[in-house]
């Protein structure tokens, strides 16, 4: 269970966006899912909320919100990740996207090193998560959700 006031809404629609979200892609919660939708409409990943952690197996993927492994999609999975750690990346990558990607190349990817160090995740994920904090920020603005 997060110890935080961060809604778990939020850090699973950030870290689904983070794993499966391309440029253009839209973020979306409907109880109790949360998901990321294409250009084309389709959903390409969704993640059900459950103890303010995402899990590996709630990730489906098909062209609908209430698609399920049963309805003929097939399910993909997550590296899970630890709630505690999510919860420390958000609080370390709020508002910081854009004053990172301002930073030197070489400034910037040591920045998201030592995050993903710290957390210990791939450097790759860590660039992702800081990528994605500032859209999933500004999508709980226009959409307020309870956790």
């Amino acid at each position: 269970m997060l110890v935080s006031g961060t809604p778990p809404t939020l850090l699973s629609l950030w870290y689904l966006a983070a794993c499966l979200a391309e440029r253009g892609d839209r973020l979306e919660y409907r109880h109790p899912l949360v998901a990321v939708r294409n250009a084309n409409n389709l959903v390409v990943g969704g993640l059900d909320v459950v103890r303010g952690e995402p899990v590996a197996s709630a990730v489906i993927r098909g062209d609908g919100w209430w698609s399920r492994a049963v309805l003929g999609t097939a399910a993909a999975a997550l590296p899970p990740i630890d709630g505690q750690v999510l919860t420390g990346l958000w609080a370390t990558f709020q508002g910081k996207a854009g004053a990172v990607a301002l930073l030197p190349s070489e400034l910037r990817y040591a920045r998201i090193e030592a995050a993903a160090a710290r957390a210990g995740i791939p450097a790759t994920l860590a660039g992702r998560l800081l990528s994605w904090s500032d859209a999933v920020v500004e999508h709980f603005r226009r959409q307020p959700v309870a956790g």
